[in-house]
């Protein structure tokens, strides 16, 4: 009776958590009832299996209690939303006599099912017949009239599904005018914001939908207890009895044993994950210019969840691990050659819509500068890697060779590199087969390469960070084999493939040189034997690099990268000192030097240095030529205004360390997007051309792929802490060796920390979409050391 009730009350609670955090796209009691039976009969089981197993109850609750905290710390922080069906926000422009009303609302910030969207260029029209004009395109978001309802009156309906907040600003041009707001499901709630002519600008503030602090943390306990039941019946399944077997912790009685190494991995790992997540939550809504560090209970939620984890990853890992050591003796099943080909085939086969219906291919910005250069219309550059250039060139005079166009140049281009991509995924799966000799965790990664959208539409983009990734993919498992191989860990074959792939590394982006010589220095460390002699080929790889980037490129008049492009994070720190902080005249005087102080408050943004360097008013060479005085300055701000230096680092930074910014990424335009003195070339969905239906316009065109991207997206974030749960694994299985293939993935997150010049740039870790998962799998399948000599 008691444990019935026990489940009756876990169900209900866990019911009610999840009926307030999800979409209703079920009717309300449907919705109820299926969440309730699938708690009822979890709850059952767990009270059942906890009756059974008294003495595992010392280890249950421990696990039990971690987990529950951790949930509720997570959820108390999190905006937890009501979803209501239909939901939107009706907009309707009101005139005056005499009023303007043909400026700009610029900023709309909406928190669309937890993910947060940036808006602009919301161009506003009103007129007896004419209604709200195409919304254009802000860096990564785009909302288009497939948005709108009724997009030809003078009304416009955002449908923004379930709204925490949404924030209006409306600016120049928009005087003696206001706009009446109404939200669907509040149709008596009127709001009317009028701006006078002397304001530059009006902001309001629509606040729906959120829970105080008692009511999030009453329903986290409810979804963390659900969530619980389901992973304790898992664990309950998993418990292997009789085979001490890879489990340190845990041994036959079901008692806990302390690994003191154990432990301090789980905690670091562990306050990791907490600090992103407290101090994440502390910087307000995309796109504020101010970034906030935790208060005093922030600070508290830290070492609550910080502790709690450490015991979840302590008493956890050791269960999911139980098993998968069950069946690590059956028969291993290798990839053939046909494998390996029907698996390219099929990732090619599912991407290449994506590349017909833009052919040519997608082209960002960056890629244009290279382009000019390869049609010799600019001065070679290695601001833009001068062996992407080259990749260009080659197609592009190939193709005019035999007579045919630019167009066709750029798309061979686009269509190689997509199969190269296509290539290295390949690489990716074989290797996982062939290190653990599974088949069915390598399916599973095909097909998260062939589905997620990340992936088609990376591969027909021309950016240089696309074969980066590739050149990074390449490298990271030549490390992989060299560090699986103890005896034999450099031999001929082994060094030449990481000699090759560590110098594509190095021309592919200018931060490769960093990561393969900091990647060879960890080898020779912990290489031992006559394997340390052997890597003398890669000290001399790096040394040819270096005079060919150096007095090489010298030789040919190619001139380097701007310095200033490479202190793009002590930018940021002295930009946001400059705008957050009453500095000094001489600071202002230093500053001026390169940039105007007003110039400096008024472009500012702390995810970027991109609107400082590009500005009209930035002097490059003040920095190029005066390395010793910027540094003066840098160092002369940070003794007098530290938590601001703080805070201009964590801005610049935060995708890659901020797991709860989940900004999704963004396609590149088609060539067709460009004016046609920039990029003389023309776009052709060629589905449209043999099909009649407009892939395109239904999915590029629409926002639809955009969406798609900001929808389902990986966060940054997550694929670094993918990585890092790589690493973990790795050290609790006793595998310290594949460490060191891990290494360039996490000295590639390691120099973007120190040089990004944006927060939210996906491509800059593409090579982590691809590897960070064939980590994780890798590490948790593979055998122990220990375990091999066994």
């Amino acid at each position: 009776m008691r444990n019935g009730i026990l489940s009756v009350l876990t169900a209900l609670a866990g019911c009610a958590g999840i009926f307030c955090l999800l979409p209703r796209k079920l009717s309300n009691a449907a919705t109820f009832a299926v969440l309730a039976a699938a708690f009822l009969a979890l709850g059952g089981s767990v009270m059942a299996a906890l009756q059974k197993e008294k003495r595992r109850s010392p280890v249950c609750l421990a696990l039990t209690v971690s987990l529950l905290t951790f949930g509720a710390c997570v959820m108390t922080t999190l905006p937890i939303q009501v979803s209501r069906p239909g939901r939107g926000i009706e907009i309707e422009p009101i005139a005056h006599e005499g009023a303007m009303l043909d400026g700009e609302v610029y900023w709309v910030d909406a928190r669309l099912n937890g993910k947060q969207i940036a808006l602009r260029d919301l161009n506003v029209q009103y007129g007896a017949d004419s209604g709200w004009d195409y919304i254009a395109e802000y860096d990564d978001y785009k909302l288009t009239q497939a948005n709108l309802r009724d997009p030809q009156e003078s009304r416009l309906f955002l449908d923004v599904g379930c709204a925490d907040r949404l924030t209006l600003i409306f600016t120049q041009n928009a005087y003696g005018a206001g706009a009446r707001i109404r939200l669907d499901s509040d149709r008596e709630e009127v709001i009317s914001l009028y701006r006078q002519e002397d304001e530059q600008t009006c902001s309001l503030e629509i606040p729906a939908g959120e829970y105080g602090r008692i009511w999030r943390f009453v329903i986290a306990i409810g979804v963390a207890a659900g969530g619980w039941g389901l992973a304790l019946l898992l664990l309950e399944a998993l418990w292997d009895r009789h085979a001490g077997k890879a489990d340190r912790v845990l041994d036959e009685q079901g008692r806990m044993r302390l690994q003191k190494g154990w432990l301090a991995a789980c905690a670091v790992m562990s306050a990791a994950f907490a600090l992103s997540w407290v101090v994440g939550g502390g910087w307000g809504a995309f796109p504020s210019r101010d970034v906030a560090l935790p208060s005093a209970g922030g600070w508290g939620i830290f070492v609550v969840m910080a502790v709690s984890g450490t015991v979840m990853l302590y008493g956890g890992i050791p269960f999911i691990q139980a098993l998968i050591r069950r069946k690590e003796y059956a028969r291993s099943v290798v990839f053939r050659k046909r494998e390996k080909a029907l698996i390219f085939l099929a990732l090619a086969l599912v991407w290449i819509p994506t590349y017909l219906c833009t052919f040519p291919g997608l082209v960002s910005p960056d890629s244009v500068d290279s382009l000019h250069q390869a049609w010799g219309d600019y001065r070679l550059n290695n601001h833009h890697p001068i062996l992407f250039t080259l990749y260009l060139k080659v197609w592009i005079n190939l193709c005019s060779f035999f007579g045919f166009s630019n167009t066709i140049g750029i798309g061979m281009a686009a269509l190689v590199q997509m199969f190269a991509v296509a290539l290295a995924c390949t690489g990716a799966v074989a290797a996982l087969n062939r290190l653990t000799g599974k088949r069915a965790a390598p399916l599973l990664l095909t097909l998260f390469y062939a589905l997620y959208p990340l992936f088609p539409v990376y591969a027909v983009t021309l950016w240089k960070d696309i074969y980066f990734g590739v050149a990074m993919t390449a490298f990271a498992l030549q490390c992989l084999d060299m560090a699986r191989n103890k005896k034999d860990a450099v031999n001929g074959r082994r060094v030449w493939g990481y000699c090759l792939s560590g110098v594509w590394v190095c021309f592919a982006r200018n931060n490769g040189l960093y990561i393969f010589a900091a990647t060879t220095l960890m080898m020779t460390v912990f290489l031992a034997g006559n394997s340390r002699k052997k890597m003398l080929a890669a000290y001399v790889s790096l040394a040819l690099v270096g005079l060919i980037q150096g007095p090489g490129y010298q030789a040919l008049q190619i001139p380097k990268s701007s310095f200033a492009e490479s202190v793009s994070i002590p930018m940021q720190q002295i930009g946001y000192a400059a705008t957050h902080e009453e500095i000094m005249a001489e600071e202002k005087a230093a500053i001026e030097e390169f940039i105007p102080v007003d110039v400096l408050d008024e472009v500012y943004v702390p995810w970027t240095s991109d609107k400082i360097k590009f500005n009209e008013h930035f002097s490059s060479a003040a920095i190029n030529n005066d390395h010793a005085g910027f540094f003066k300055l840098w160092l002369s701000m940070l003794k007098k205004y530290p938590e601001s230096y703080v805070k201009g680092f964590l801005g610049v930074t935060d995708g890659f360390w901020n797991v709860r910014r989940a900004i999704g990424a963004s396609p590149a335009k088609t060539v067709n997007e460009y004016e046609s003195e920039e990029l003389p070339c023309e776009s052709v969905d060629l589905i449209e051309k043999v099909t009649g239906y407009s892939a395109y316009e239904n999915w590029f065109a629409s926002g639809k792929c955009a969406n798609a991207l900001a929808k389902f997206g990986i966060p940054i974030s997550g694929t670094v802490f993918l990585t890092l749960l790589a690493c973990l694994l790795a050290i609790y299985r006793k595998n310290y060796r594949q460490l060191l293939g891990f290494a360039p993935c996490i000295f590639l997150w390691g120099t973007l920390m120190i040089a990004t010049p944006i927060a939210y740039e996906h491509r800059y870790v593409f090579a982590l979409y691809i590897l960070a998962p064939f980590m994780v799998l890798y590490a948790a399948l593979s055998r122990s050391e220990a375990e091999l000599k066994g």
